[in-house]
């Protein structure tokens, strides 16, 4: 599922969401984000790279080494457009291509709503 969210720059970059469902289940969500410029691996904030993060000159900072709380898997892939073609082998053998459009998602105050709206 993709969606356009506003950031706070001067934030950490979210990497997981606890949600529990309706049935009970508790779920766990982790993001990706597309078009990140600099990211630090330490702090997570945008706009500047590890090598010149502020919180490395913390008295009680210590190096994570590779074992940082924020990293590359924070980027996404290419991802294929917003639009997605799914065929199943049933379409495909009769030359018909079926579209399933993504699902939307609604802003409220507390956050972003990931329900499908119907």
């Amino acid at each position: 599922m993709r969606v356009r969210v506003s950031l706070n720059v001067h934030k950490p970059l979210q990497r997981v969401l606890k949600l529990k469902a309706p049935t009970g289940e508790k779920l766990l969500v982790t993001f990706t984000y597309e078009r990140l410029l600099n990211i630090c691996y330490i702090c997570g904030v945008l706009g500047h790279l590890s090598r010149f993060c502020e919180k490395q000159f913390d008295e009680d900072f210590t190096d994570p080494g590779s074992k940082t709380p924020f990293g590359p898997w924070l980027r996404a892939n290419h991802l294929p457009a917003a639009r997605s073609r799914v065929q199943s082998s049933t379409s495909m053998n009769m030359g018909k291509k079926d579209w399933e459009e993504p699902p939307i998602c609604i802003e409220s105050q507390r956050g972003w709503d990931l329900r499908q709206l119907q």
